[in-house]
Formats: C-alpha cells, structure tokens, sequence
C-alpha cells in the first residue's frame, strides 16, 4: 500500500509548503508554524526535526573545566 499513499503525501507536501509560504509573506506566523509542524509530521520519524529547547540546550551544551595553575585545583 505504499504506493497509493504518494499521492496524498505529495498532495500534503505541495499544500503546506504553499501554506508556509504564503504565511510568511503575510507575516501570519501563527498559520505558518502550524503548517511546518505538518510539514514535520509528514516525514517518516527517521527524518524529522525535533523542535525542543529542552534537546536544543543539551545539544548545545559545553563542558568547561577551569584549572587554576596557583593551586592545582579543578573547577567544573
């Protein structure tokens, strides 16, 4: 059955992005989130973007080690 669902996921794929573009030509940022978030939902789970502070912050996190050269102490 994958190959009667193309079509539809074209179909999707074509509304939305025009849905996308025409928000933001508008600046209706409400209509244009909801149609990326469609856009995200449309692509098998392999390949979608996770769209989370929480995940942002703990991807972009770094460890940072300070040794003072005086004492030789280590501070996270």
């Amino acid at each position: 059955m994958p190959q009667a669902r193309l079509p539809d996921i074209n179909t999707a794929y074509i509304t939305y992005r025009r849905e996308v573009l025409v928000s933001l030509k508008s600046k209706n940022y409400t209509s244009c989130i909801g149609a990326l978030y469609a856009l995200n939902g449309l692509l098998p789970e392999k390949y979608r973007v996770t769209i989370s502070n929480l995940a942002y912050a703990e991807k972009t996190e770094q460890d940072l080690l300070v040794i003072c050269r005086h004492c030789k102490q280590k501070i996270n």
